[in-house]
């Protein structure tokens, strides 16, 4: 196998059925494509939190979710994508504590809304 070219961007995907008996699917997954991509145990668990919370959030929908973890440059990107609109805000407009404190632990954290349904995304260092 050619060595892989420093920075060359790297890729997972995992598609599952919507609902949260595949939670302990997407924790292992994500934890697994993060240490593979070169993150440090440490965040790979932090990771794990964010697509359980994420996924978790997405179960409500029908059809398929999405895990997708990609890297380059010590660069992460998570997303979780799934059909339909979350519920993602509790009382008082906060989001739901589970996403909240993955925001805080990973910062960056994005939620869009398509045609196709709403992915959760965060992009973090991750330190070998």
């Amino acid at each position: 196998m050619p060595p892989e070219e420093a920075g060359a961007a790297r890729s997972f995907a995992l598609e599952l059925p919507a609902g949260s008996g595949h939670l302990t699917l997407a924790r292992l997954f994500v934890g697994a494509a993060a240490i593979e991509l070169g993150c440090a145990e440490e965040s790979a668990e932090d990771l794990k939190l964010a697509a359980s919370e994420a996924a978790a959030a997405l179960a409500a929908g029908s059809g398929l979710l999405r895990l997708t973890v990609s890297g380059a440059d010590g660069v992460l990107r998570l997303a979780v994508a799934g059909a339909g609109t979350p519920a993602l805000e509790a009382v008082d407009g906060h989001l739901v504590l589970g996403l909240e404190l993955a925001r805080e632990l990973l910062g960056d954290m994005t939620v869009t809304n398509g045609a196709d349904g709403t992915e959760i995304s965060f992009l973090v260092d991750c330190p070998a």
